[in-house]
């Protein structure tokens, strides 16, 4: 489970991104704990293909939606992204990682590899609603 926070600056295609946690084997108690201690109110953009846990985590009050995915939509985000410069908090040592490892498996095809890709993926969800949405700030997993 991850949570990573994003702001982005439209103007200076700027992104800036903050690792909040990375952790596996999370019960849904201790995801919504982890999301409202570092979220508060502040809107989330989870997976779309974990709509139980999204539902749990919108009963205990949390302000989240589903990430809109789709044929293409992991290009159509990486594509996104390649259009900004990333600004990486320091401490953010899993975004690092995955960004070094992050790699396609067939370059024509733009097949990407499934691996390395958590942190990558909610930086996706959350960057691809700020820019095609309103607002400039946002959480993902």
């Amino acid at each position: 489970t991850t949570l990573i926070q994003l702001s982005v600056d439209k103007k200076n295609k700027l992104i800036y991104i903050k690792q909040c946690f990375v952790k596996k084997n999370l019960s849904t108690e201790e995801i919504i704990e982890h999301n409202k201690r570092y979220c508060g109110l502040a809107l989330i953009i989870g997976d779309s293909a974990e709509p139980r846990l999204i539902n749990d985590i919108r009963k205990s009050g949390i302000n989240i939606k589903e990430a809109e995915k789709g044929a293409g939509s992991i290009i159509a985000g990486i594509n996104l992204l390649l259009g900004y410069e990333m600004i990486i908090d320091p401490e953010s040592t899993e975004i690092v990682r995955e960004l070094n490892n992050y790699a396609y498996s067939d370059k024509k095809t733009k097949l990407v590899i499934d691996d390395w890709n958590h942190c990558i993926d909610a930086i996706r969800y959350a960057a691809g609603f700020i820019l095609k949405k309103t607002g400039n700030r946002v959480a993902s997993f």
